[in-house]
């Protein structure tokens, strides 16, 4: 079973996969959350903030264009992007609903305008 896990080095994150470093270090954590229809939330993506984003815009399009359901699925999608608790931060990664509600907080608080959906050919602002 592969373990995801985040530490610290010279104050930035390192994403480390069964103990060994994956990813570069990153100054900030990006996390995509959404609701899971019981008023939870489900962590979708986390690591680097673009990657992360970048993925959220592409899945709230995919959900936009599938009617309504789609559209109530996108709209729950949050896009969250911090400097968190290492503790809390692993937890949350690791399936901990308290720990995501501690970095995320309530959907309802998180700005929902902080992702634009772009049509393709356009640039991401």
């Amino acid at each position: 079973m592969t373990t995801i896990s985040y530490e610290t080095n010279c104050g930035q994150y390192v994403m480390h996969r069964d103990g060994r470093p994956v990813l570069r270090p990153l100054d900030e954590v990006g996390l995509a959350v959404g609701g899971d229809g019981e008023g939870g939330l489900i962590l979708y993506k986390h690591g680097d903030p673009e990657l992360v984003n970048k993925w959220l815009v592409n899945a709230k399009e995919k959900f936009s264009s599938m009617g309504a359901l789609g559209e109530t699925m996108a709209a729950d999608l949050r896009f969250v992007q911090g400097k968190f608790d290492l503790r809390d931060l692993n937890e949350a990664v690791g399936g901990n609903a308290n720990a995501l509600s501690r970095l995320a907080g309530d959907l309802n608080t998180i700005d929902v305008e902080a992702v634009v959906i772009e049509r393709a050919g356009s640039e991401l602002g």
